[in-house]
């Protein structure tokens, strides 16, 4: 069976599962790549590729039509490169560097955003190495109970979460 590159490029794969992950608008990763960048630059992190082409590394990864059968902790990479985003001291460096995010002791739902941050960095770095609690974690950032296993569309839906929760981060006082 012949599969329609003009499909493949836009996120369908041979389960015809459109992973939501290729379909963040670049709007979005033009926000969210500019803000980490800026970090990267201010605090001397000396990291050696942009957020964008990570990001665009990830789309790639999402879009083979065999993701498991290629590479069987893909996942794995996957969030280890996402936690670079978020890693080290993250949030002091974004209240230091940027004034349109939130501040933990402002508000709830500042607090809120800022947790769930938080959550993504703990669960990003447990999954890359390999450790049990990442599912627990994963119930907590999806709101959900009973999730015994990360397959494919869990995990797409949670780094989609984590590019939209980190432009609401970036953007957060601008509403």
């Amino acid at each position: 069976m012949q599969k329609d590159p003009l499909l493949k490029s836009q996120g369908v794969i041979s389960s015809s599962y459109v992973y939501t992950f290729t379909q963040i608008p670049q709007k979005t990763i033009d926000i969210v790549s500019a803000n980490i960048n800026l970090i990267w630059v201010m605090t001397s992190k000396q990291k050696k590729i942009l957020p964008s082409d990570i990001i665009e590394n990830i789309k790639n990864i999402f879009l083979r039509d065999n993701i498991d059968s290629e590479d069987l902790l893909w996942k794995e990479k996957i969030s280890a490169m996402l936690r670079e985003f978020v890693d080290n001291h993250f949030e002091a460096d974004s209240i230091r560097l940027l004034k349109s995010v939130p501040k933990r002791s402002v508000s709830p739902d500042e607090e809120d955003i800022c947790k769930r941050i938080s959550s993504y960095k703990e669960f990003f770095n447990n999954h890359a190495h390999l450790q049990k609690e990442s599912l627990d974690l994963l119930q907590i950032i999806l709101n959900r109970k009973n999730i015994d296993k990360l397959d494919q569309n869990l995990f797409d839906e949670v780094c989609t979460n984590f590019i939209y929760d980190l432009e609401r981060f970036f953007k957060y006082k601008m509403k």
